[in-house]
């Protein structure tokens, strides 16, 4: 590898480290709203088949 690549691929590494760490709040925010979404599908999910079944 010659020095001119290597110093590139380092500065590459080094802003791709940079943007990772710009974004990781909103990845996060975004992981947990995926998640509450998928909790309240289930949720409700079970609630339909339950009531279906359900006799008072």
């Amino acid at each position: 590898m010659s020095k001119a690549s290597s110093t590139r691929a380092r500065s590459a590494i080094r802003e791709a480290r940079r943007l990772d760490v710009i974004d990781a709040p909103r990845l996060e925010l975004e992981q947990r709203q995926k998640e509450i979404a998928d909790a309240d599908l289930a949720r409700d999910k079970i609630r339909t088949t339950n009531k279906a079944a359900f006799r008072p």
